[in-house]
């Protein structure tokens, strides 16, 4: 998932424009915020009055798949969690699209993590997805993405159980 948050483009409370606009797709949450939280799609539109120096965009990346379990008794290993990421001050160009990526849960740590690219096509955000687990082995962690100013890794899934009921 993607979250943009742009500042001071609200519609009323403390700090917002008086009579202004969130733009398509985003919700007023107050206090001259608006927010909206993009779930699909291969482009976002960003907002005729965005503003460059007043904003921030936060990126969770797909969480992994869990294993399939092995033999009667052996369960599988959980699949690893997104990365999450977070930049501010994005520097888009109000009026026209961009390119986003949002992978499904269990995309695995190869495929490319949920990410934004700018106006020139280069990502500017990535979360990087949990790897998915296999037989009784966790999934890997996501970690390694793009934003820099937040960044907190995934989580590694579970191990699964081999027959004897201690963790492999």
């Amino acid at each position: 998932d993607i979250t943009i948050e742009i500042i001071g483009a609200g519609g009323g409370g403390g700090g917002g424009t008086a009579g202004a606009s969130c733009g398509t797709g985003f919700t007023d949450i107050g206090s001259g915020v608006c927010r909206e939280f993009v779930t699909s799609g291969t482009t976002f539109d960003v907002p005729s009055n965005w503003d460059s120096s007043n904003n921030y965009i936060e990126a969770i990346g797909a969480g992994g798949t869990g294993g399939l379990a092995t033999g009667n008794s052996n369960s599988g290993g959980g699949g690893g969690g997104g990365e999450y990421r977070k930049i501010t001050n994005a520097s888009l160009t109000g009026g026209t699209s961009v390119n986003i990526n949002i992978p499904s849960g269990g995309a695995g740590s190869g495929a490319s993590g949920t990410y934004l690219e700018n106006n020139s096509s280069t990502v500017i955000i990535e979360a990087k997805n949990g790897g998915n687990g296999s037989g009784t082995t966790a999934g890997s962690a996501g970690t390694g993405g793009t934003g820099a100013a937040a960044n907190f890794d995934g989580g590694v899934g579970g191990s699964g159980q081999n027959n004897s009921g201690e963790a492999s």
